[in-house]
């Protein structure tokens, strides 16, 4: 019998598979795939330069502290969401951890759709470079991700929208 707290959408041998070529990526020394993906995604849709804190004029497109500081903490995240797929309770946890994050700063749910072309750009690239036998998977794990911050969202903006009225009501 399954447990339901297991996610169903991976076989084990899939989830072995994922954790070990999603570690090879992480641990790449030589170049960070959260930079080369938030590089990618700012080539596509320069009008995010604002949510990083950049002005058009100021940013060049070469390797920036703050953006590669942001594709590091993202790279260990996705690590972690991925580590948990056999543990949705966390795993949702964590999700409606980084959908408050996002929401603070004004991210629309829409607008995770716009990683999804960087994101297998940048996968293509590293999968050519360290030789990874099943992108399919990462790709696949990625998709569940965003799919399933896609799903939370709406729930994790109403319950901070009940916080702030609570919030105010409280203060008359």
């Amino acid at each position: 019998m399954m447990n339901n707290n297991i996610c169903e959408e991976f076989g084990e041998e899939e989830l072995q598979s994922l954790r070990i070529q999603w570690d090879k990526i992480v641990h790449y020394q030589h170049e960070c795939f959260g930079l080369k993906l938030f590089l990618r995604l700012l080539d596509l849709h320069p009008e995010y330069l604002c949510l990083f804190g950049f002005t058009w004029d100021e940013f060049n497109y070469h390797e920036t502290i703050r953006l590669r500081a942001h594709g590091v903490n993202v790279m260990y995240m996705l690590n972690m969401l991925f580590d948990n797929l056999n543990d949705m309770d966390m795993f949702d946890e964590m999700i409606c951890k980084l959908i408050r994050l996002h929401l603070m700063r004004g991210i629309q749910k829409s607008w995770f759709d716009d990683i999804c072309e960087p994101f297998e750009t940048v996968l293509k690239d590293f999968s050519q470079k360290l030789n990874i036998e099943h992108p399919e998977f990462i790709r696949k794990a990625f998709m569940f991700v965003k799919n399933r911050i896609q799903q939370l969202y709406d729930e994790n903006l109403t319950e901070i929208l009940l916080d702030q009225n609570s919030d105010t009501s409280e203060t008359y």
